[in-house]
């Protein structure tokens, strides 16, 4: 670090548990880390602009890993813009404090399972399930200019804040892969075949986000008797077949790239 001084940079993010792991970010001039409800970046000071403008180009990388975690844990998070702090040689501190947050909703939790097979083998869900993750955030970080990608994304986490309406926005993933890969929409399950998706969740989504007698529907104001919730199990297949385009998304745009 430069002996004048470092710059330190902080957020406050709940629930303090959000990440099951700590999250460590490369960034130029110094490193992320993301853990227990703070995240914080040190920079070498010739990295930080006196503008701030670092701090807002900051923020979006880490705003980005917790859009991608939501995508897979359905997970409620509030997040913070940073605080400054310039720490000099002498242990001297300059801090700036900013005062917004980002708040999106919703929630859920899992359950780890380690399985013994007949042959010893172990299977160790919850590592499964973090390594998943890991390469889901790595990839939409280094996919971010891709719009479509950063749609969906930003689709998902409408439907996550307004559950209300949730089928509506998971629709908007569907519907951008459908135009991604079929503009001219005489193929509607293409999007399927192309990600390696079975075509039968392509139909099976539809038949979820479009079901009228649902209050989320795309299409409830076609029912006209009283609406019923979803169920929670058809909450869940909307949300993982969701979660399945995405990914599949990902994937092939990496293959594409040649990863």
């Amino acid at each position: 670090m430069n002996n004048e001084y470092c710059v330190i940079l902080e957020w406050s993010y709940t629930p303090t548990n959000y990440f099951e792991e700590p999250v460590v970010v490369s960034c130029e001039g110094g490193e992320i880390r993301i853990e227990e409800g703070t995240a914080t970046a040190r920079l070498e000071p010739k990295f930080y602009d006196a503008e701030h403008r670092t701090r807002e180009e900051l923020h979006e990388i880490v705003r980005r890993y917790f859009k991608a975690e939501q995508v897979m844990t359905h997970q409620v998070f509030t997040l913070e813009k940073p605080s400054v702090t310039k720490v000099h040689a002498d242990g001297g501190r300059e801090s700036t404090v900013f005062v917004d947050t980002v708040t999106l909703t919703m929630s859920t939790s899992s359950v780890d399972v380690v399985i013994i097979k007949a042959n010893g083998t172990i299977v160790d869900t919850k590592k499964e399930r973090l390594d998943r993750k890991r390469k889901f955030r790595e990839a939409c970080q280094q996919l971010r200019h891709d719009l479509v990608l950063r749609r969906m994304l930003a689709s998902y986490g409408a439907a996550v804040k307004d559950p209300e309406d949730e089928f509506i926005h998971l629709y908007e993933i569907w519907e951008a892969l459908k135009v991604r890969f079929d503009p001219r929409g005489k193929k509607p399950q293409k999007a399927c075949e192309i990600l390696g998706v079975d075509v039968t969740a392509g139909r099976r989504f539809e038949s979820l986000t479009n079901d009228r007698r649902l209050r989320q529907s795309r299409h409830r104001g076609q029912h006209l008797d009283e609406l019923r919730p979803a169920t929670e199990k058809e909450l869940g297949d909307a949300r993982g077949l969701a979660l399945e385009f995405i990914e599949g998304y990902v994937r092939w745009l990496n293959r594409e790239r040649g990863v």
